[in-house]
């Protein structure tokens, strides 16, 4: 499967980011990749734009997320382009790519995961990532 980014949605959430600051106490908006099939059973992704309350919790986004996406279709996994790491990955997905690309698949994946650093994140993580980088740009 091919990724696709649009590059328009990055100038977007710049754009938003500067009229609406996350330090706003409302909400954010989250740059996201997600991977899902399609009704037909076709890989497929997509960039997203994400308007995230402060009180939305992880497993939220996800809903949210998934009901997004066309009916029928199944969510594979979801990765935060702000921060470069997974948010969500469907139970099997990694074995199912792993196993198209003709690679060894771990007894434990969970453990694999593990040992490289892969480690799903959690909006309050990607809020603390942000606001250290907020305070570490206004030191500069």
């Amino acid at each position: 499967m091919e990724i696709q980014f649009d590059p328009s949605l990055d100038k977007l959430a710049s754009f938003i980011r500067r009229v609406l600051p996350s330090g706003n106490g409302l909400s954010e908006v989250l740059r996201l990749q997600v991977d899902y099939k399609d009704p037909g059973g076709v890989a497929r992704n997509m960039d997203m734009l994400v308007n995230v309350p402060t009180s939305m919790t992880t497993a939220q986004l996800i809903a949210v997320v998934r009901e997004s996406l066309h009916p029928g279709s199944t969510l594979s996994a979801i990765g935060s382009l702000d921060c470069g790491r997974p948010i969500y990955i469907a139970p099997g997905f990694l074995e199912e790519c792993m196993a198209e690309q003709g690679l060894p698949i771990p007894t434990d994946v969970n453990t694999a995961m593990d040992s490289c650093g892969l480690r799903l994140l959690s909006l309050e993580e990607i809020r603390q990532i942000r606001k250290e980088k907020q305070t570490h740009e206004q030191e500069l």
